[in-house]
């Protein structure tokens, strides 16, 4: 070959080599957008995925709040009528008005109540008294403190009959 030939070569080789490495380049390039792009297009899913879950729970949420506040206003009627009730009944007096069944059921269930709130504070009263009982000699062989707890014991399960026995005398009625 000539020398011409062989210059036109290197020329086209040079030439060729230096658009090889910045195709390579500029690929290097491109397949770092693209995978930059991919996490992004994930991150965006996830975010869009989240939010379709946020939006669900807002209407679930939305729906909670319209149901309490149903049940607000129905309270709100329902506690009306019986401060109304309340004040016709001190206004006439206790025994001027006849108690129907429910009245009767209204009374028991909070005589019920402080009765039971008697025995939850007997029973707490129960429970400080273990932390705070000295032991003694007798106490370390059980006898004496076992005595006291099972006395204790016993008269919170005569009050738990007697409060069962008026819930049944109640239903018979």
């Amino acid at each position: 070959m000539t020398r011409g030939t062989e210059d036109l070569i290197r020329g086209w080789q040079s030439g060729l080599a230096a658009t090889n490495e910045t195709f390579s380049r500029q690929t290097r390039v491109l397949n770092s957008l693209d995978t930059t792009l991919s996490r992004q297009r994930k991150s965006i899913n996830s975010i869009q995925t989240d939010l379709c879950g946020l939006s669900a729970a807002q209407y679930r949420l939305k729906f909670q709040l319209e149901t309490l506040e149903n049940y607000q206003s129905d309270l709100e009627v329902a506690l009306a009528k019986i401060e109304e009730d309340t004040h016709e009944l001190v206004r006439h007096g206790p025994g001027a008005v006849q108690l129907d069944r429910n009245d009767r059921l209204f009374c028991f269930a909070e005589s019920m109540s402080a009765q039971l709130k008697d025995v939850c504070e007997k029973i707490q009263d129960v429970s400080s008294i273990t932390w705070f009982i000295p032991i003694t000699q007798s106490d370390q062989e059980g006898s004496s403190s076992l005595s006291k707890y099972v006395n204790i014991l016993n008269r919170q399960l005569a009050t738990l009959k007697s409060l069962e026995g008026e819930i049944a005398q109640l239903s018979v009625d």
